[in-house]
């Protein structure tokens, strides 16, 4: 969320009033945050302790590690962008979105 937020480490260890570090460990599922921090770093990210836990539960729920990839610069990108688009312009964004994807599974490596 910090990134696709386009905040960067300092800025939101800033806004959260704690270290970069501190944030850096807690990204990274080194550190668990004490309440009273998790609730500073969810209201600098402009939203709520629960869809913190949204996130990180749907990660636990299916198995799977957030990868490197999820944070690339063009995955920001279109989520931010995918963000804004109304709900028949993501519904068509998502059927293109599949097509690519059966189009690229026909064809040989």
């Amino acid at each position: 969320m910090r990134k696709e937020k386009g905040a960067t480490l300092e800025q939101l260890a800033f806004d959260a009033r704690t270290d970069a570090s501190n944030l850096s460990r807690v990204e990274l599922g080194k550190q668990t945050p004490s309440s009273e921090l998790l609730m500073r770093i969810a209201a600098a990210l402009g939203t709520n302790v629960s869809t913190l836990y949204q996130i990180t539960g749907s990660v636990e729920a299916t198995g799977t590690a957030l990868q490197a990839d999820d944070y690339a610069e063009d995955a920001v990108e279109l989520r931010c962008t995918f963000r804004v688009l109304n709900a028949e312009n993501r519904r068509l964004t998502v059927e293109y979105v599949k097509l690519l994807y059966r189009l690229q599974e026909s064809k040989p490596a």
